[in-house]
């Protein structure tokens, strides 16, 4: 019984020294703190550097999932949060810490969205590739006008927008509860959701330049439901050829099997893959006919990093399957 009220007491004095290095470190309100730490946060999710009892630099693992196509979906970790308190900085804990989380991790694929465009080259050297893009396109012949029909409930969107994404190849897959999370957190920080029962649900923004639309799931309406907004330009966000997130092999076997699987019209191909952060990547393999195997290293075969494969398995093949290069994720909590 002591021992069970000690180890309760360690772990909410842990956490609230998380929540208070993540304040410290990226100035987020409180709201949005309550949000995380209330309902995306689980102890096993965060991992830590301390110093004389003191979270001094930290991350996050969060669960998701990547669909490739209908019949391949790989798990994925979103890692977020990596800090380190002022005070400790420029003695490599942030970069040990990834190091370590990496060599540990089991999912096949790490994701992450970079907080500045500075950082790019920071997480490659762990062997994080440019993924994901996008970029902000006007909508062009646009008219706001009242929604019309009836709106959806907030469970109702969250199933509704679960449903519509797990059509999209090539994206991150949220799971039912980060929905509700997403839905929490935008309306809390003043954002916007048009919604039609069974047709759409959108999430916009309220910028200075204009009305700015995160993701739409369902039908594209027009006009658009944002009356009471004044005359103002609508962008919408999609997939593009800015940079703004990465990913990490972790198990290039298992990607390359799946990888294998879903292109078995593929010529043969005899690869080695080079990795200096995780020693099982290293390897060479021939894939065949929808099969991919481990083999002797080949001399001739061609040799690509781990992030070089990244590239070549995300963005080059996704634009052979008519997307425009590399993988989609929007409303996460940046």
């Amino acid at each position: 019984m002591l021992n069970s009220a000690f180890s309760i007491n360690m772990e909410y004095k842990r956490k609230l020294q998380l929540r208070q290095l993540w304040q410290a470190c990226f100035h987020d309100s409180d709201d949005y703190l309550d949000i995380f730490f209330n309902n995306v946060y689980d102890p096993s999710f965060a991992h830590d550097v301390c110093r004389d009892g003191e979270v001094v630099s930290a991350l996050y693992m969060l669960p998701y999932s990547l669909r490739l196509d209908a019949g391949c979906v790989l798990p994925m970790q979103y890692m977020c949060g990596v800090s380190t308190a002022e005070a400790y900085r420029g003695q490599g804990l942030a970069s040990d810490l990834i190091r370590q989380v990496l060599q540990k991790e089991t999912a096949p694929l790490v994701c992450l969205m970079p907080a500045e465009d500075s950082l790019f080259d920071y997480y490659s050297q762990f062997g994080f590739s440019p993924a994901f893009f996008r970029e902000e396109v006007p909508v062009e012949s646009v008219t706001l006008s009242d929604a019309s029909g009836e709106k959806m409930s907030r469970d109702e969107m969250a199933d509704f927008c679960q449903r519509e994404e797990c059509s999209r190849n090539f994206s991150l897959q949220h799971g039912r509860n980060d929905f509700e999370v997403v839905i929490k957190e935008h309306l809390s920080s003043g954002g916007l959701i048009f919604s039609k029962k069974g047709k759409y649900c959108g999430f916009a923004v309220d910028t200075e330049k204009g009305i700015l639309l995160k993701d739409w799931f369902g039908e594209f309406p027009r006009p658009l439901p944002v009356a009471g907004l004044g005359e103002k330009k609508v962008f919408r966000r999609q997939r593009g050829h800015v940079p703004y997130g990465m990913v990490r092999i972790v198990d290039a076997f298992e990607v390359l099997i799946a990888f294998a699987g879903i292109y078995p019209q593929v010529d043969r191909i005899e690869l080695t893959v080079v990795d200096d952060v995780i020693e099982k990547n290293n390897f060479s393999v021939r894939i065949v006919d929808g099969k991919c195997k481990k083999i002797q290293k080949n001399p001739t075969a061609k040799v690509l990093s781990v992030a070089e494969l990244a590239d070549y398995l995300f963005v080059k093949q996704s634009k052979v399957r008519g997307l425009c290069g590399g993988m989609w994720m929007s409303l996460m909590l940046e």
